[in-house]
């Protein structure tokens, strides 16, 4: 429990979670809507996977990460608690203003097929 805290006590991190509420991200796409550099956007990244609160999956040369299943079914009140946030200030506004960004056309992995949205309405 004590990882997840840590991992969840820097606000880059909530918001990065935040965009990831409504569809796996790859770095590219974190960076540009949080106008984060590439360093600092893998670090949070890999703090939030290493907490085991977001994984990854690869497909050809790229990696998209989403929200893991086990963080959310193992933390249900905490995973409820974040998600209400998600839909408040500033959250809400990086979620309505995301911009697919990325260059990273590669075939979506197939295990996530099913967490990609076709359009958040906000």
């Amino acid at each position: 429990m004590q990882d997840y805290f840590k991992a969840l006590s820097h606000e880059n991190r909530l918001l990065i979670l935040a965009l990831m509420k409504d569809q796996p991200l790859c770095i590219c796409d974190i960076e540009s809507n949080l106008k984060m550099t590439q360093s600092n956007t893998s670090r949070h990244v890999s703090a939030l996977k290493s907490a085991k609160i977001i994984r990854g999956y690869k497909t050809s040369q790229w990696v998209y990460y989403t929200i893991d299943d086990d963080f959310v079914r193992d933390n249900p009140s905490l995973w409820e608690y974040l998600e209400k946030k998600f839909d408040e200030e500033p959250y809400i506004s990086y979620r309505r203003d995301y911009i697919q960004t990325s260059s990273c056309t590669g075939p979506y992995p197939i295990q996530l097929l099913n967490k990609k949205k076709e359009k958040v309405n906000l």
